[in-house]
């Protein structure tokens, strides 16, 4: 007809080869549609340099694509070249998205596999701050000949990419695009960033108290490091410092919430003095944890002495108070020995006290002497023995001079 549309139906693994004419048509305005027959055999139809499979096409002859020219399998089409049978390419084969091809060609030719579609090894990502992921995109079909993509972020002030590779930059979502370059298709990866967090903490700062010069070594103390932040830290040994030894870190590596151990102790033989010094425990400059201790040492203690307190003059009476020869003081108790200073028990003998003239005071003897078995002693009104009455004052005015002081006066001599 002068116009509308023409048809062709090719079935029975036909082939319509035009490749030195075209299809004609009446008209310019007519179309010729080409299609499979109803059981979905097809062919293949060349209309001048192009040739296109409809439906399911399996070779039975030998068939050729020369230099310059294409054959396409488009969405729905499949070429099957059996074994046995050859298909030579030594122009351009297309497989579009849908399309198959089964089987090999031979020849110098191209076959370009259209991408159907592109996929992520990965939906959702969760990263810190400072941290980076790869992503990998998978084409379809994974034979695809043009597997170049585009990669891009809705928001590079969350995250950015290159290359597939994912760099957490703020706080925040992000959605992470890839598109393919053949066909326009594209996959996505939800990026969830977190700050990223260093910290660690001590339970206790050891202290030792304090001990005299010539110390046993106080019992070494144990201290707990735990990860309070979100990283993984690798902590470097902490070192001893000039006054205390340090144990060695019971781990390095510590995820967030794990803990580690290390002992502490002063070292012997500190001199007197107080010792505050701090341990360091870091990792790698990420975080530094200062860590007090503190020791103090005394020097020996000295017996303590009671300054005597000076004597007292008193000029009105011209009379001078008897002071301890000892330590000073004016105080004292009398004894059967002696008189005995209050303040630091020095004993003075009733000899001594010869050098200090009239002395005023009581005498308190001693007392647990057993009684003699029967009294020689006069009784009042006894006259009947004169010489033993004159013995006995005697005696008496001989104790009066050897009495012993609560407090002695001694009077000037002038």
């Amino acid at each position: 007809s002068d116009s509308g549309t023409s048809s062709l139906t090719v079935s029975g693994n036909a082939v319509v080869d035009t490749r030195d004419s075209k299809i004609l048509i009446a008209s310019q305005a007519s179309e010729v549609q080409v299609s499979a027959g109803s059981d979905g055999n097809g062919g293949i139809v060349f209309d001048g340099k192009s040739g296109t499979v409809y439906g399911n096409v399996t070779l039975d002859d030998p068939l050729t694509v020369g230099a310059g020219e294409t054959l396409t399998i488009p969405k729905g089409s499949t070429l099957t070249v059996p074994e046995g049978a050859t298909l030579t390419n030594n122009g351009t084969i297309t497989v579009q998205s849908g399309g198959t091809l089964e089987g090999t060609p031979t020849g110098n030719g191209t076959v370009e596999y259209k991408v159907t579609g592109v996929s992520l090894d990965k939906a959702t990502l969760e990263l810190f701050t400072g941290g980076s992921e790869t992503l990998t995109a998978t084409f379809q079909p994974a034979n695809a000949t043009n597997q170049d993509v585009t990669w891009s972020s809705d928001k590079p002030e969350v995250a950015t990419v290159e290359g597939g590779t994912v760099k957490a930059v703020g706080e925040g979502e992000a959605t992470i695009i890839v598109t393919t370059v053949d066909g326009g298709k594209t996959a996505t990866c939800k990026v969830t960033v977190t700050q990223a967090t260093y910290s660690i903490s001590a339970d206790i700062s050891p202290d030792f108290g304090s001990v005299y010069t010539g110390y046993t070594r106080p019992a070494a103390q144990t201290v707990t490091i735990t990860n309070t932040g979100n990283q993984t830290l690798n902590l470097e040994q902490p070192a001893s410092t000039k006054s205390f030894e340090v144990g060695t870190l019971s781990r390095t590596p510590l995820a967030p919430g794990e803990k580690a151990t290390f002992t502490v102790q002063p070292k012997a033989g500190l001199a007197a003095g107080v010792y505050r010094e701090e341990i360091q425990v870091s990792d790698s400059g990420n975080v530094t944890l200062s860590i007090p201790v503190s020791f103090s040492v005394q020097a020996a203690a000295a017996p303590q002495v009671t300054p005597a307190p000076a004597a007292t003059p008193a000029p009105s009476d011209n009379i001078t108070y008897y002071t301890c020869p000892s330590c000073g003081y004016h105080n004292w108790t009398a004894t059967e020995a002696g008189y005995r200073c209050d303040n630091c028990g020095y004993l003075e003998s009733t000899r001594q006290l010869s050098g200090y003239g009239n002395v005023k005071g009581t005498y308190t003897p001693g007392s647990g002497a057993a009684a003699p078995a029967a009294s020689t002693i006069p009784q009042t009104g006894d006259e009947s023995n004169p010489v033993l009455w004159t013995v006995l004052l005697l005696v008496s005015g001989l104790a009066l001079g050897g009495l012993a002081l609560r407090r002695k006066t001694e009077h000037s001599r002038s």
